[in-house]
């Protein structure tokens, strides 16, 4: 019996797909530990488990970002800074911009927010 570990075409789709996915990686690495660090240097947050799913959303919307800048045509590398800058603010201060700008872009009231 043949192990997998031992054949080399698997090890070759592996650094092909890691080498195509770079910049997916390197930007959800990049938000998800700025988004730990960010706050455990704010202090605010005592649970554990919130710390975590902040930092990996920030993460998840680092990658959901290179395709946004794919359509739109620009270089999928701002994904990076993008992420960076969510993981910064914070989701809770994106999620209060967006709430913002979506409420101002129907016409509705700013009030609300």
């Amino acid at each position: 019996m043949k192990m997998p570990t031992k054949d080399a075409t698997l090890w070759a789709m592996i650094i092909a797909y890691l080498q195509n996915n770079l910049n997916a990686i390197y930007s959800f690495t990049m938000a998800f530990f700025i988004a730990i660090f960010r706050i455990c240097y704010i202090g605010k947050e005592r649970k554990k488990i919130r710390v975590v799913i902040e930092s990996i959303l920030c993460g998840l919307i680092a990658i959901a970002s290179e395709s946004v800048f794919i359509y739109l045509d620009m270089p999928s590398k701002l994904s990076v800074a993008f992420g960076s800058i969510v993981a910064l603010l914070g989701i809770d201060k994106v999620r209060e911009m967006a709430m913002r700008y979506s409420l101002k872009a129907k016409g509705g009231d700013n009030e609300q927010v």
